[in-house]
């Protein structure tokens, strides 16, 4: 429910109709993988100030996964 009233009702069905997922499937991947891209995006505990950077890491993060 908290990921659905952040993003808004029609983000998230967008995204999900992109991704050829249910709302619900759509959810739950990203509150599974939610704290892990918090964790990876603040290695100090802080957001750094630094668009390029946080950009690079998830980009990095997406060619893992």
């Amino acid at each position: 429910q908290q990921i659905g009233a952040a993003l808004g009702t029609s983000v998230l069905t967008g995204l999900a109709t992109k991704l050829n997922m249910s709302n619900e499937e759509l959810t739950a991947n990203i509150a599974e993988y939610m704290p892990d891209v918090v964790n990876q995006l603040t290695p100090n505990g802080v957001v750094e100030n630094n668009p390029a950077l946080i950009m690079s890491r998830l980009m990095g993060m997406l060619k893992n996964t």
